[in-house]
């Protein structure tokens, strides 16, 4: 785990969040702090408001009450658009990849999330655009071969015949070369088996070294990899935070204990 965040800026906060559906609290009153280069792992039962939280910070909901802050920038009322381009990126517990693309073509989407060239400067400037798309490449494969380079020198396979720990590794390294300030991973490890889960740990902690700067709020339901990787537990239940803290510290919290491990701390 990092420990070069220790005096880190606060890279997000959220402050008194809150959601209601139908007068039903999704979301109740949660402050939340991602730092830069902190690792923060959400947990808690289904039907805890982690979801939730995500399409908040990602502006498909807007909170029925509170505040988001991204380096004091208010995400509130801003388009998942807008808050893409401030830096916050996301992936999903169901990859989202075209699988009967190759993996460089679907890396190359995660580069276009940035600015893209106008039709204007593609007509009149066409060996810059050219030019800019083999950069663009040259950038895909080398950040999904930090993860693997079979990955980068396979470029050309389709997605579909990826395991599901490559797949990942893909949709992660897509999701890096958007380049965010905030990296949201929903359930990464969902499907995986022991083996993949430990690749995965590897490729988060390659993530904290190569890219120091970057938050990543972490929802995970498999415990060694929050514990392996996170370096700090906020823990949902109901839609309010009933602790924060290392997962040493939470982890025999006897409120965490009846939400969510089972009725006995674990390891």
């Amino acid at each position: 785990m990092n420990t070069h965040n220790i005096a880190a800026k606060p890279l997000l906060q959220t402050t008194e969040l809150s959601m209601e559906f139908g007068g039903l609290k999704a979301l109740n009153s949660v402050d939340v702090t991602v730092s830069e280069g902190e690792v923060v792992g959400l947990i808690g039962p289904n039907g805890a408001g982690k979801t939730t939280f995500f399409n908040m910070l990602t502006g498909i909901y807007a909170p029925s009450a509170g505040a988001i802050n991204m380096s004091g920038i208010s995400l509130v009322g801003l388009s998942p658009t807008k808050i893409a381009n401030l830096g916050v990126i996301r992936t999903f517990q169901t990859c989202r990849l075209w699988d009967d693309m190759s993996i460089l073509e679907n890396l190359l989407m995660g580069t276009y999330m940035r600015k893209k060239p106008g039709l204007f400067q593609t007509l009149l400037q066409y060996q810059k655009v050219k030019d800019d798309f083999a950069e663009k490449a040259d950038e895909a494969l080398k950040v999904v071969g930090e993860f693997d380079t079979a990955l980068s020198s396979d470029y050309d396979r389709k997605v579909g015949e990826l395991s599901l720990v490559d797949r990942r590794r893909v949709e992660i390294s897509r999701a890096i070369l958007a380049r965010p300030r905030l990296l949201l991973l929903d359930e990464p490890a969902a499907g995986m088996d022991p083996s993949e889960t430990r690749q995965l740990m590897g490729d988060i902690k390659k993530l904290q070294s190569a890219f120091v700067k970057m938050g990543v709020v972490l929802i995970e339901h498999d415990m060694t990899v929050i514990s392996g990787v996170a370096d700090k537990v906020v823990i949902l239940n109901f839609g309010t935070k009933i602790a924060e803290g290392s997962f040493v510290d939470v982890k025999n919290n006897p409120e965490v204990i009846a939400a969510y491990l089972g009725g006995e701390a674990h390891a």
